[in-house]
């Protein structure tokens, strides 16, 4: 579980360290695609990033890095410039913007 403080209020975001640990890892590294319906502020995606890229995974007696790979959007609303906040992180996809 992680808590994610945005600009109006507090979101608790759980995910399973097991299901990024049983993918494979390129080098290092497990790179992890943030899939989520619509991109507003950016805030959550901002923080479930930040949390997930501080995870150290330690498989088979080796210590592995995870990164954010890319954030992919059902939906952007352009207007709220969520992708300006979240592309120093990884790039940004979104499929449909309004």
């Amino acid at each position: 579980k992680v808590a994610i403080v945005k600009e109006y209020g507090e979101d608790i975001v759980t995910f399973r360290i097991s299901d990024i640990a049983a993918g494979e890892a390129n080098g290092d590294t497990f790179e992890v695609t943030l899939f989520d319906d619509v991109l507003a502020t950016g805030g959550t995606a901002e923080g479930l990033a930040n949390a997930i890229n501080a995870i150290k995974i330690e498989k088979d007696g080796k210590v592995y890095n995870v990164k954010i790979k890319e954030f992919v959007f059902l939906v952007e609303l352009d207007d709220l410039k969520g992708a300006d906040r979240l592309s120093p992180i990884a790039p940004v996809n979104s499929i449909i913007h309004l």
